[in-house]
């Protein structure tokens, strides 16, 4: 499905900002602020609003209408995952809007992206090799997961093209 695709492609740039993250914990000595509030910004703009949204609100669903039994299972994984992870970025948010930042701020900033970026690799891992598969399952028995979910996805596209643009080089 066009779909997956869309989404994995997606996974590619939001590991290539975590990756970027993580290197920045070990490599620098300071709290670089606006690095950090550049990285919220992207984490909540793009990860959850844009990509969430088109995951969420339209391939999750479609995968629910056509097998009510993954709503327990694989979906409400996914969906307590991406939970998790929004509960980390407003903390970390509020940290780096916080001008009077520590060394112990520091650390813990540090700690939150590493499980930020813990988290997520693993989360993406699930849904590239497992959930994803199984959509495709889906797709193969019933054949109309891309004319449900691309129409949707041009939406979600649209609505937040200002997002995509300052995101993704493509």
């Amino acid at each position: 499905m066009i779909a997956t695709e869309i989404l994995k492609k997606e996974h590619q740039i939001i590991l290539s900002k975590i990756t970027g993250a993580l290197e920045r914990c070990e490599s620098d000595t300071v709290i670089d602020v606006p690095f950090w509030e550049i990285y919220v910004e992207f984490l909540k703009n793009y990860a959850d609003s844009y990509h969430h949204a088109k995951e969420e609100d339209i391939y999750f669903k479609w995968i629910i209408a056509h097998d009510p039994s993954m709503a327990d299972g694989p979906i409400a994984c996914m969906l307590q995952d991406h939970e998790n992870t929004r509960g980390i970025v407003r903390t970390m948010k509020k940290m780096v809007s916080d001008s009077d930042l520590t060394i112990e701020d520091w650390d813990t900033l540090k700690g939150l992206v590493r499980e930020y970026a813990r988290i997520l690799i693993s989360h993406i891992g699930k849904e590239d090799n497992v959930l994803y598969q199984m959509a495709e399952g889906i797709d193969s028995r019933f054949g109309d997961g891309d004319q449900e979910m691309l129409p949707q996805f041009e939406l979600v596209e649209e609505e937040l093209k200002h997002i995509r643009a300052k995101y993704d080089p493509s």
